[in-house]
């Protein structure tokens, strides 16, 4: 990462961080210090308290401010939290991370870069790093950290995720950029199909994020590549190309019979929930 260090930047858009957490008290103050410690100064992080019952509220409770906006949700899950932020932030461009994950130092001067660079892309995503890999393929724990950074293509990302959420950036305001609340996990899968249906992303060759394996929600790569999702996520398995038509209510037809029949064997692409969340600022 020592190239973006000596990177120019022309300009200094705010970026707006995306954190939902709950009941994480003993990890959040690593996550928020990887954002405070970004070698890009102009950011916001928007944390949102997803019904924590541990002391997270407190903890939030005395760090709110400026640059630093909290926010309390009933417990609906990541997804719904995530939009809660969404619709807070106030930068130009969106990054994410987790809670129990830590942001490089030099990833949002990356994503600053990398869409000055490339000022066509509204949609990018870099690499991460596993602490444990060996908990990642199910074997046993104590395996090297192991870097993470797949090619792009669109047909196999409709079948595998190749980006963690930390790993996505994105322009703000773009109409698909809103997580489905309707899932409880892999949201961040089904976020990055609807972001690149249309035009690719920026492959940026950067760490995002150190990605850490303690807990229970863990990588689901297998071999570089996820098995088979569960149920909730057979309505996004449909490969989704990008001669297909996005209609008015957000089905997607396609152009080709061939697509046609994949689709009655995968079942229709997911659409974003247009429900309104509400929220209660924690502290100031």
């Amino acid at each position: 990462m020592d190239w973006i260090e000596r990177a120019t930047l022309r300009g200094a858009p705010l970026v707006s961080v995306v954190l939902p957490t709950r009941d994480r008290r003993d990890l959040l103050p690593r996550a928020i210090d990887s954002v405070q410690k970004q070698s890009y100064g102009n950011w916001e992080l928007l944390i949102v308290d997803d019904g924590s019952v541990d002391s997270t509220a407190e903890f939030l409770a005395g760090l709110a401010g400026e640059r630093l906006r909290c926010f309390r949700h009933h417990g609906a899950g990541a997804c719904a939290a995530r939009n809660v932020a969404l619709a807070q932030a106030r930068g130009d461009l969106i990054a994410y991370l987790d809670d129990d994950n830590m942001m490089h130092p030099g990833w949002l001067k990356a994503v600053v870069w990398g869409f000055e660079q490339r000022p066509e892309a509204n949609v990018l995503y870099g690499a991460y790093v596993v602490d444990d890999a060996g908990r990642i393929f199910r074997k046993k724990s104590g395996d090297l950290p192991r870097l993470f950074f797949l090619p792009y293509d669109h047909y196999q990302v409709a079948r595998r995720s190749i980006a963690d959420i930390g790993c996505i950036a994105h322009r703000a305001g773009l109409p698909e950029a809103r997580f489905d609340e309707s899932l409880r996990e892999m949201g961040d899968w089904d976020l990055f199909l609807r972001l690149t249906r249309t035009a690719p992303p920026l492959a940026l060759p950067a760490i995002a994020c150190f990605y850490t394996t303690s807990r229970p929600s863990v990588p689901r790569t297998v071999d570089n590549a996820l098995p088979p999702p569960p149920l909730p996520l057979r309505r996004i398995r449909r490969p989704i190309l990008r001669s297909d038509v996005v209609q008015p209510d957000g089905a997607i037809a396609s152009r080709a019979a061939a697509d046609t029949s994949c689709a009655r064997r995968h079942g229709s692409a997911s659409g974003s929930t247009d429900a309104e969340t509400a929220t209660r600022p924690i502290g100031r």
